[in-house]
């Protein structure tokens, strides 16, 4: 291949003189997007922290009722003159809380017309 011309003197300060624009256009432009980039990393790690936070205060206040439930529970259960093993008042078994269920739900079905049947 033949050799290729090389541009005026002239024209090779002006190539020269634009690449160094450009490139510090784009140095400039990547010295903003990097002081952004570590500004908004900054702030993901403050609201991870804060986060974090949230998860423990809300755990906590979570194991406060878990406490304070089964210290209710127990004082409930341990009423003096209490059978043992006897539920109190307004607690059903589970096959007592299905047949109530069933027995709404077909009270509510018939009262819509639909019978249950279809």
């Amino acid at each position: 291949p033949p050799p290729r011309p090389r541009p005026p003197r002239r024209n090779q300060a002006d190539i020269e003189n634009a690449k160094r624009v450009v490139h510090e256009c784009y140095k400039g432009q990547m010295e903003d997007w990097e002081r952004q980039m570590s500004q908004l990393q900054a702030k993901l790690a403050e609201e991870q922290e804060t986060r974090l936070k949230l998860e423990e205060n809300m755990r906590r206040a979570f194991m406060r009722g878990v406490c304070a439930l089964n210290i209710e529970a127990l004082n409930i259960m341990k009423k003096p003159g209490s059978t043992p093993g006897a539920l109190p008042l307004g607690v059903s078994t589970s096959a007592q809380a299905n047949a109530s269920a069933q027995a709404n739900a077909s009270k509510f079905l018939s009262q819509l017309g639909g019978g249950g049947g279809g």
